[in-house]
């Protein structure tokens, strides 16, 4: 499969943008963004991978991509509920901004939950009870889920919605956020559940629907969530020329932000972590070599992300949207750098071909991410892109569009110290880098995307030539019984304890 007229112009230069002051739209969008900003300073910006990593270990089942898409769009449908019904109550008493006393009776007409002794939730459904941990809580509300659910919903509204509603104020968001992240929780223990009775190894769309019924028809207020006629694209909406994705280039200052509060990474880390992590090739020190190296790496990587983001577009457009959506850019990104991500957030590149897998360890996407370097690529594209009034991106998107960046700029760096290696060079040049996209685009033409790929389940630790006096032996044929091992409720809270 070949990408043509996106990705094979990757070498092309031109001009380049420098960053740009936008100021933020509307005070709720500014609310939100302030919120989330709150989190990342503190506890760093969870990338993507990381937070889908932390969501499929709370319980121990990971969810399918699909199944985290109508996460997202459920928690949109409550929030906006919530947002209607708090701003109904809120305008009838002359307000500005809905109170957490507007919202707290709507969610009480939903849900029904109490706080124990140790300070875990049990939130009553109509056969038993569901008891969410406190720490279960708090290490899944110390990243942004609901919040980003939260500003998609905000957007929705800025451009699809005729209705003008009341934004929250703070502690009425800290309430819609603390809500929504608790039924979530509920919703995903039950997905849980039923995935290992079904003995299946992911929380699939189905699964993940039925919970989300299960949880929210306990009470006969929660059918108006269906009813409720979320905003979408209508003829009076302007979501090209109007919108300018002013919103996303909002949230990259309040990454870039966030990154450098809580990592204080400055360029010459960065550069050490080239050398030794991602090409593991010497930089030239020569400044005018060092500035033509960077230069082309920057903008071909600019290059590349303009190119997804327009190829994301076309599935929106495909799919009669006028919002990038997150699925539009996993589509794009499964087109353009065919990956799979294992339970450590290695990144293992075109799985499917025998010969030209390339795996990239966590902590080197990780030493890429922390420079925030990411986000400045994708400000930069937007900044490009802007002439052709390409579509809102949706803030989930967003946060798909650069964990993509960060895999193409570490794996372009690996390939070109590999190729600078056996070309026996002492330093990295342009040369290098161009190799490694040329490298790249070979293996992507070649790549065979309809294969489909094997996994076996090994114990890696274990010994692959010592067939005598092993402790564990595969019974399966033996017993009739096609057994695999899944991850338990206690090794999903272990792995937690150290990686977040």
């Amino acid at each position: 499969m070949k990408i043509q007229g996106f990705y094979k112009t990757v070498f092309l230069l031109f001009i380049f943008f420098p960053k740009q002051i936008f100021s933020q739209e509307k005070t709720a969008v500014s609310e939100i963004i302030s919120k989330i900003y709150d989190l990342e300073k503190e506890k760093d910006p969870k990338c993507y991978a990381t937070a889908n990593r932390l969501e499929d270990f709370i319980y121990g089942t990971p969810l399918n991509e699909d199944a985290r898409n109508l996460k997202i769009e459920v928690q949109k449908e409550i929030i906006y509920y919530i947002r209607k019904k708090g701003s109904e109550k809120a305008e009838n008493e002359g307000l500005k901004f809905i109170q957490p006393k507007h919202i707290q009776p709507i969610i009480n007409n939903l849900s029904s939950y109490t706080k124990n002794e140790s300070e875990d939730y049990n939130f009553e459904l109509k056969a038993r009870t569901i008891t969410v941990l406190k720490l279960d809580y708090n290490q899944y509300a110390s990243v942004s889920y609901s919040y980003r659910s939260l500003l998609s919903v905000e957007q929705d509204l800025l451009y699809f919605s005729t209705n003008t509603l009341l934004p929250f104020n703070t502690e009425a968001l800290e309430l819609a956020n603390h809500y929504v992240n608790l039924i979530t929780l509920v919703t995903l223990q039950i997905a849980d559940a039923k995935a290992r009775e079904n003995n299946v190894s992911f929380i699939t769309k189905d699964i993940i629907s039925s919970s989300w019924i299960l949880v929210l028809n306990q009470f006969k207020n929660a059918e108006n969530i269906s009813k409720n006629e979320y905003p979408s694209a209508s003829k009076n909406s302007n979501t090209t020329t109007s919108a300018n994705n002013s919103i996303v280039k909002a949230i990259i200052k309040q990454k870039l932000k966030s990154y450098e509060k809580y990592n204080q990474l400055n360029a010459s880390v960065f550069l050490r972590n080239i050398q030794v992590y991602f090409a593991k090739q010497k930089w030239p020190t020569d400044k005018a070599l060092s500035n033509e190296l960077r230069q082309y790496y920057l903008e071909s990587l600019i290059q590349f992300t303009s190119a997804l983001i327009q190829y994301s577009e076309k599935n929106a457009t495909n799919n009669s949207n006028t919002i990038i959506r997150v699925d539009h850019v996993q589509n794009a990104l499964n087109a353009f750098l065919p990956a799979s991500i294992n339970m450590f957030e290695d990144v293992n590149f075109f799985p499917n071909s025998e010969t030209n897998q390339i795996t990239i360890e966590s902590y080197d996407l990780d030493a890429f991410r922390d420079s925030g370097f990411h986000w400045n690529i994708l400000e930069y594209a937007l900044n490009d892109l802007q002439k052709n009034n390409i579509k809102n991106i949706d803030p989930n998107a967003a946060e798909l569009l650069v964990e993509g960046i960060a895999q193409m700029g570490v794996l372009v760096l690996r390939l070109a110290g590999e190729y600078s290696h056996s070309e026996e060079k002492k330093l990295l040049d342009v040369t290098d880098i161009q190799q490694g996209f040329t490298i790249t685009q070979s293996y992507i033409n070649t790549y065979d995307f309809s294969k489909k790929q094997v996994s076996e389940t090994k114990i890696y630790s274990a010994s692959t030539n010592n067939k005598s006096n092993t402790t564990f032996k595969n019974s399966n044929k033996k017993t009739g019984l096609d057994f695999t091992h899944k991850s338990s409720d206690w090794l999903s809270r272990h792995i937690r304890s150290y990686t977040v």
